[in-house]
């Protein structure tokens, strides 16, 4: 995507929709910790090598960006989607209302995961690479575990055409 592209201001807007970096780092670590191991999908230090390298990176970088850091967000968003979807249910004791907590929790994780397949539609033929296959893989995960089986499947198929 050139600096120019008419999508360039969306993908940022859509980027800034990540929690902060404390939020990530607990959400990434519930994803690694209890989560991954179900399928292994993703290997946890490159994952966190990648992390690092977009927390550093700023809007004005745009230029500087490799393909896997362009689709990293997106993978992000899944990420933080499944470790929503399935954390304990102790995490949602913060407030002393668990059931209002649960169904905020399970709507962030719908409205995370929907924004990381909207970030690869914006990047078009440039969400290409290893962490676009990496996405698709996830977000089919995030699309079984709803419920949406056929979903599922269609996007384990452009996980494979991504290859």
């Amino acid at each position: 995507m050139s600096n120019d592209h008419p999508s360039w201001g969306q993908y940022w807007k859509s980027a800034s929709q990540l929690p902060p970096p404390p939020v990530i780092n607990k959400l990434v670590t519930l994803y690694f910790t209890t989560l991954n191991w179900h399928y292994c999908m993703l290997e946890e230090y490159y994952f966190r090598v990648l992390l690092q390298r977009w927390l550093s990176t700023h809007q004005n970088t745009v230029t500087e960006l490799d393909q896997e850091l362009l689709c990293f967000p997106a993978l992000l968003f899944q990420v933080l989607a499944i470790a929503l979807r399935f954390a304990p249910p102790q995490a949602y004791a913060t407030s002393g209302s668990e059931k209002i907590q649960e169904m905020t929790c399970i709507n962030l994780s719908r409205y995370y995961s929907d924004t990381g397949v909207n970030m690869m539609n914006l990047l078009g033929e440039n969400g290409r690479g290893v962490t676009a296959v990496e996405h698709y893989f996830v977000r089919a995960w995030w699309l079984k575990n709803n419920g949406r089986k056929a979903d599922s499947w269609h996007s384990l198929g452009t996980a494979i055409r991504s290859v």
